[in-house]
């Protein structure tokens, strides 16, 4: 690694970007790394977004020592190690433990106007994940995507998702549930829906009502659409786009199928690589034209995918182990 860091002093660098106190000579230095470690690149960019959903920096201009103190603490703890190594791998298993690290940067969700315990629920990359909340919610998220609930659910369903999940909530009038998905938040009382937000995807969402009715709104109360069945919402850049969709493809990752509708080059990098957990690297540029709309059944391979789509936007490719790369 060409910044060649130490232990002590990549944590530190990693936590004075989080908490903004860096300089711009230390945030090239990160960019760097980054570049290097695209693993690391991608998990670091969830932690941000977790960052700017649901928490709060201490406003001191001066850095906090302390905090970070904890935080290497509390991680080493977690992983039961005493000397880290800064590989993909290592930064990987850095970040699962999103929450930890959050709490040790001095980061704190703030609802209202406590600090409460939430609990995590993950699909790891490669796999689809269901689970049964603690009020009976069925939840299923898809490769790479993580859920956050409060640890007293019963009383207050609140969760904040990072990546791509599909809901049947429970009915409880005196009990909303809401998902918060960076700058937004959709509020059901019982419904189906399907939420998408990752972070590569730069605060766009997308929120499809499958039964029931949803409200969709921004930080503040602000709502931005109340969703009937059939219905998507698409927010980016502060536009809001409501329209109708087909319920027979979103949604569909549950059953391990594999679609795209209009895709961006990035979109479908982005997918191959949580889908089948692999690393993809490119030769030569698709172009900003490129946009991709096809369909894969649960049983279809990595090769098979590639073989598809390498017939349709004109590319060549191979395989090695975890590894893929397409030439244009």
């Amino acid at each position: 690694m060409e910044e060649n860091y130490k232990d002590d002093q990549l944590w530190e660098l990693m936590a004075r970007v989080l908490d903004g106190e860096a300089t711009a000579s230390q945030r090239n230095q990160l960019e760097r790394i980054l570049e290097k470690e695209q693993k690391l690149k991608r998990k670091f960019e969830e932690l941000k977004a977790i960052r700017k959903a649901k928490v709060e920096i201490n406003d001191t201009n001066q850095y906090n020592k302390r905090s970070f103190d904890q935080l290497k603490q509390k991680l080493e703890t977690t992983q039961q190690s005493t000397k880290r190594d800064f590989s993909a791998s290592g930064w990987w298993q850095w970040a699962a433990a999103s929450v930890v690290l959050l709490l040790g940067l001095g980061l704190w969700w703030q609802m209202n106007g406590t600090e409460p315990d939430y609990l995590e629920l993950t699909a790891p990359v490669g796999e689809v994940a269901q689970y049964t909340l603690p009020d009976g919610s069925q939840v299923w998220l898809n490769a790479g995507s993580s859920l956050h609930y409060r640890k007293d659910f019963q009383d207050h369903r609140e969760t904040l998702l990072q990546g791509e999940g599909f809901f049947a909530v429970q009915k409880d009038a005196e009990h909303p549930f809401t998902v918060n998905t960076g700058s937004l938040t959709t509020r059901v009382l019982g419904t189906s829906f399907h939420i998408q937000a990752y972070p590569e995807m730069k605060e766009e969402v997308e929120v499809a009502l499958f039964t029931g009715k949803v409200e969709v709104e921004k930080q503040g109360g602000k709502v931005l659409a109340v969703l009937s069945p059939g219905e998507q919402l698409h927010y980016q850049h502060e536009i809001v786009a409501v329209s109708t969709f087909e319920q027979t493809t979103v949604g569909e990752w549950r059953y391990g199928k594999l679609n795209f509708y209009q895709a961006s080059f990035e979109e479908v990098i982005a997918k191959l690589e949580r889908k089948f957990d692999v690393e993809i690297t490119t030769l030569g540029t698709a172009g900003d034209e490129f946009r991709l709309t096809a369909k894969f059944d649960e049983k279809a391979t990595l090769n098979e995918v590639l073989e598809g789509l390498a017939y349709l936007q004109s590319f060549e490719y191979t395989i090695h182990q975890q590894n893929v790369e397409l030439r244009f």
